[in-house]
């Protein structure tokens, strides 16, 4: 089943044990990702992503995919910043790494 990146947690607590196991794409679609030091002078970069199997893949071009273990996350939040705020951003935190991601807006 596909749906919208939202608080799918949130929205289907009793499908959090399916995340963890492999199978069929508990979430697919399009995010933006802002990557890099320097943030602020970045693009969002359009990607697709499943979230399947306890992971997070997404496509980095057209040939290459990265995989994010659900397991390394330590910390997701929404993005603010001051009076600008990013609608439908948030943050993923690992150990040594932050992702950047943004939902399209409706």
């Amino acid at each position: 089943a596909r749906e919208h990146w939202a608080c799918f947690i949130c929205n289907h607590p009793e499908k959090l044990s399916e995340l963890l196991n492999d199978g069929y794409p508990e979430i697919a679609g399009q995010l933006k990702e802002k990557k890099g030091k320097w943030k602020f002078f970045k693009r969002w970069k359009t990607r697709y992503f499943t979230l399947s199997g306890g992971s997070i893949t997404y496509n980095k071009s057209n040939a290459t995919k990265a995989t994010l273990p659900v397991t390394k996350i330590q910390t997701v939040k929404a993005v603010r910043k001051g009076i600008r705020d990013t609608p439908k951003a948030f943050e993923i935190f690992t150990g040594d790494q932050t992702y950047r991601f943004k939902a399209k807006g409706h």
